[in-house]
């Protein structure tokens, strides 16, 4: 709205008892420049007792801007509520002094503030759970006048608790955070949020709760209402949690969010809907990552914070940050980009392979169900020497339901491993059925551990109707290939394990 970046950190001394919010604004669209600093007073005594904020919410209308967050005694005391602080824009855009004010709800629980991409809206909102049947609703107001804040509440379908500690493959569990809410977003009258809740009253596995909220005119008059809400859950033993939800300009609805299981480390997946979708109704998963290594054994904390939002070039392109686990068992932040076809702004269609089969070296073992999945269930196939070296391939089939001319992006994206260190360099190769061979596209290095996820990505300029048929086909050949060593030495033998396959195809509007 503002054209600019800013920056939001927690300070905090427990030595001292200091606990600030430090804000920093680009003073132009370029964040390689100048920044203006504000370090912005957060410690409330409550009860004769010093509070610190913890976990901020931040969000933005054309006014000003509301940091939200949970108030925690530093020596002692119950918890505090959530404290909301409100800045005029105007100031910080200038680099001059602001005037803060600061509101508490002792009743508040981890709100989070709307980013606003209605460059006209004078409120700003928050949300966050009242209770287990109910959501509070928040409205920050005047910032450029006397600012205050409204909240009222409303009835959403009941829920449970979800476990706090979610199963991660290697004997490791990842913190939920519960029923905390992530992110909110404020988009054409409506608020978008969502949390994790049980799976139902008897399992406490964790899914995706979201909402969609119409504010209509509140706080001016009327009450806000429920416009739609729905749950996202895994299969048997996956848990579904951090979920961040976004709005795009034509209406589509995405979640991006983890999936762990005592045999998933953790994968960075999303969901989307359009328009004309059923209410409350949420696609099939679509998996953006996958962590090569497992976490740290025990309960771990993870997330925190998962983040979606709507490109601004084109406003219908989502971007998704979230969380993997590396090879040596750390974690990395991972960002992830999609389109969804919604029959007007882009494409996005998800098509799994109808087919695998072994295209060099010598099949071992695996079938089609075991690349439909990230499961680490493979598609083994030992490699064969040849003029190259070792080498190995393994053959996914594609079938796509529109026409060549149609496609404006094919994006294929696979996971495997092999069982050496090092030496293995894969290749994707698409079949050219103008000339009937097959065209490298892509190489890259294939490890040891985890299951790398990796994608290659073709545009139109590429002509992309040769490597898909009249009837729609497509075929993609990832190969492995330990080259001769220097002076005529024999190259190493290798298996490849392939996991994982799919086929994203944007379309033309």
């Amino acid at each position: 709205v503002a054209g600019r970046f800013f920056v939001c950190v927690l300070e905090l001394n427990f030595t001292t008892n200091v606990s600030k919010v430090d804000v920093a604004v680009s003073d132009d669209n370029d964040p390689n420049g100048v920044w203006r600093k504000y370090r912005i007073e957060s410690k409330q005594a409550i009860g004769g007792n010093d509070y610190w904020l913890d976990y901020p919410g931040f969000g933005y209308n054309k006014d000003g801007i509301t940091i939200s967050g949970n108030m925690f005694p530093f020596a002692s005391g119950p918890y505090g509520g959530t404290q909301f602080i409100l800045i005029p824009k105007a100031p910080l855009l200038s680099g001059a002094q602001p005037t803060v004010t600061a509101f508490l709800d002792a009743a508040g629980r981890t709100v989070q503030i709307a980013e606003t991409h209605d460059a006209n809206i004078s409120n700003l909102y928050g949300i966050g759970l009242n209770s287990t049947t109910a959501l509070a609703l928040y409205a920050c107001t005047g910032f450029t006048g006397t600012p205050n804040v409204f909240k009222t509440t409303f009835p959403v379908p009941s829920w449970e608790y979800c476990e706090s500690a979610a199963p991660s493959r290697g004997g490791a569990s990842l913190d939920t955070l519960n029923d905390r809410t992530l992110n909110a977003e404020f988009r054409g009258g409506h608020i978008f949020t969502a949390h994790a809740i049980a799976s139902s009253s008897s399992d406490p596995t964790p899914k995706i709760r979201w909402y969609e909220v119409d504010v209509r005119s509140w706080p001016t008059s009327g009450t806000p209402v429920l416009d739609q809400s729905g749950n996202v859950k895994g299969s048997s033993g996956q848990s579904f949690f951090m979920p961040a939800i976004g709005a795009n300009a034509v209406g589509n609805r995405s979640i991006i969010f983890t999936r762990s299981s005592s045999s998933i480390s953790a994968d960075l997946l999303f969901v989307a809907r359009k328009p004309s979708d059923p209410p409350g109704v949420m696609g099939a998963p679509t998996q953006l990552a996958t962590s090569r290594g497992n976490y740290r054994a025990g309960a771990q904390r993870w997330g925190d914070y998962f983040g979606i939002q709507s490109d601004p070039t084109d406003d219908t392109t989502f971007w998704g940050a979230g969380m993997i686990i590396q090879s040596d068992g750390s974690w990395t932040t991972e960002i992830g980009k999609w389109t969804i076809d919604n029959g007007g702004g882009g494409g996005g269609v998800i098509y799994p392979p109808v087919a695998v089969s072994t295209r060099l070296g010598t099949y071992q073992s695996g079938t089609l169900a075991d690349v439909l999945a990230s499961d680490d269930h493979f598609y083994d196939v030992s490699s064969t020497p040849s003029i190259l070296g070792e080498i190995a391939g393994v053959q996914l089939d594609f079938t796509i339901n529109r026409l060549a001319s149609d496609v404006q992006t094919l994006t294929f994206s696979t996971e495997a491993i092999t069982n050496l260190f090092s030496d293995v360099t894969g290749t994707f190769f698409l079949f050219n059925w103008s000339t009937n061979t097959f065209d490298a596209i892509r190489s890259f290095t294939l490890r040891n551990e985890g299951n790398e996820s990796v994608q290659v990505v073709l545009n139109s300029t590429a002509g992309l109707s040769q490597y898909i048929n009249q009837s729609g086909n497509l075929r993609m050949v990832l190969r492995g290939l330990t080259p001769l060593r220097r002076g005529g030495g024999i190259s190493r033998p290798f298996l490849l394990r392939t996991d994982f396959g799919q086929l994203s195809v944007e379309y033309r509007n």
